[in-house]
Parts: C-alpha cells; sequence; structure tokens
C-alpha cells in the first residue's frame, strides 16, 4: 500500500519533476493596472518552506514544541 499523500508532498513531487512550469498567477496592484506575476512550483515550494521555518521559530519562541497541535482562529 503506497503511502498517503498530502499537499506538501504533491507540491515536493511536482516542483522537482515540473519545477519550471507555472503553479500560479499572483495579482500585483501597479499604480495604473493590475499585473500578473508568474509563480513556478519550485518557487511556490521554497515560499512554502520559508514561511514554515519562520512560524516554527514564532512558535518556538513561544514555547511550543515541535509537534504541538495549535488552532487557528
Amino acid at each position: 500500500m503506497a503511502p498517503p499523500r498530502t499537499h506538501l508532498s504533491l507540491l515536493q513531487d511536482r516542483a522537482r519533476t515540473h519545477g519550471s512550469l507555472r503553479a500560479l498567477h499572483v495579482a500585483e496592484q501597479g499604480p495604473d493596472s493590475r499585473v500578473w506575476k508568474e509563480v513556478t512550483y519550485s518557487q511556490l515550494l521554497s515560499d512554502v518552506e520559508m514561511a514554515a521555518r519562520f512560524w516554527a521559530q514564532e512558535f518556538a519562541s513561544k514555547g511550543l514544541q515541535a509537534g504541538s497541535t495549535i488552532g487557528v482562529w
């Protein structure tokens, strides 16, 4: 039986196999119009990992340990 797939494992696989392909567009408001920035799978994975490191450090500084359960309200 294959291990369960998560959204993160799917993103990691896609970044490994199709890293340079567009994953999504992000709207950026310019002075006169909206501009759409292309984000690749590799960039998206890098951003997700950077955010995870940031929040892990924030939670650790508040005394939460790895594996703790938190609620987001």
